[in-house]
């Protein structure tokens, strides 16, 4: 008769007796000091290897070139399968049976995605991010009402370093599914500008100051040419509308510098800017007495 204490058997549906079962078996078999030395052993050879395949992955991203924005969503992407297959193994050295295990994979997996939807929607979108890359590392791109600069995507949350140095973690299911604008698509970028001169000011003679202004300023890119024109009249001035190129990576720079220095062409040739303004006519009341 087969011992019962070497087979152990478990009234259906008691998954955690079967697994108490069987621990207690492999323990009264091989010894509970040798049982937990081996385990020991195998989880430190496996997070050994985990850190050599990590550190090896990272090697071939660098070495092909890989696209930054795959980097910390492969790695972790990575880590998560490295943890599961530690787990797996290191049940199976102290005796649950795969059947055992499988089942408790299956209950405990059910169990976590019901309660982790919103994360599992945030790692499909991920996906979609990887697939589709409307942005990359170092992108500055605005969506959902937040701007910044692209610093990691990861499983769940793609990581934005906003202008004043704030850390805003964006989930991807939202990022998949709004509008995302990408300021660092191209390698130039448009600045339109607009400025008053007085009526008075022949209009060619305000054009040529403000593009004396642009050929002062630098990262200005001539191809397209700068563009200036007349853009709307005002009861004290006439607005004229700038349009010039520059590198995107200068673009805030470039801005500032185009408003200070068209102000300083504007005061070497002495052009007014003139604005709309109230003028107020105090009189004295007249004497009721008179």
């Amino acid at each position: 008769m087969p011992d019962a204490a070497t087979n152990p058997v478990a009234p259906p549906g008691d998954l955690p007796g079967l697994l108490w079962a069987s621990f207690k078996a492999t323990v009264l078999r091989e010894g509970l000091g040798h049982l937990l030395l081996s385990a020991a052993l195998l989880l430190l050879v496996c997070l050994v290897l985990g850190k050599l395949l990590l550190w090896l992955l990272k090697f071939l991203f660098r070495r092909f070139s890989v696209d930054p924005i795959m980097h910390g969503f492969l790695l972790s992407l990575t880590r998560f399968g490295l943890v599961c297959i530690t787990v797996v193994l290191v049940a199976l050295s102290l005796g649950v049976p795969p059947s055992a295990l499988v089942a408790l994979i299956s209950v405990v997996g059910l169990a976590v995605s019901l309660s982790i939807q919103g994360a599992l929607s945030n790692l499909a979108g991920g996906l979609v991010l990887l697939a589709t890359k409307p942005f990359r590392v170092d992108d500055y791109i605005e969506a959902a009402g937040v701007s910044g600069t692209v610093v990691n995507i990861g499983l769940v949350y793609t990581t934005l370093n906003t202008p004043d140095n704030k850390v805003v973690l964006m989930p991807n299911s939202e990022l998949s599914s709004v509008k995302i604008i990408n300021y660092s698509g191209n390698a130039n970028r448009r600045v339109d500008l607009y400025f008053n001169a007085a009526l008075e000011t022949p209009v060619e003679q305000a054009r040529q100051a403000i593009l004396a202004a642009v050929d002062r300023v630098e990262n200005v890119v001539y191809d397209p040419e700068p563009f200036v024109g007349v853009s709307s009249f005002g009861e004290q001035y006439v607005q004229y509308i700038l349009r010039v190129w520059v590198n995107n990576a200068q673009y805030r720079t470039a801005t500032f510098s185009l408003l200070e220095t068209v102000k300083e062409v504007f005061d070497e040739r002495a052009i007014r800017m003139t604005f709309n303004h109230l003028q107020l006519h105090i009189g004295v009341p007249p004497d009721p007495s008179s």
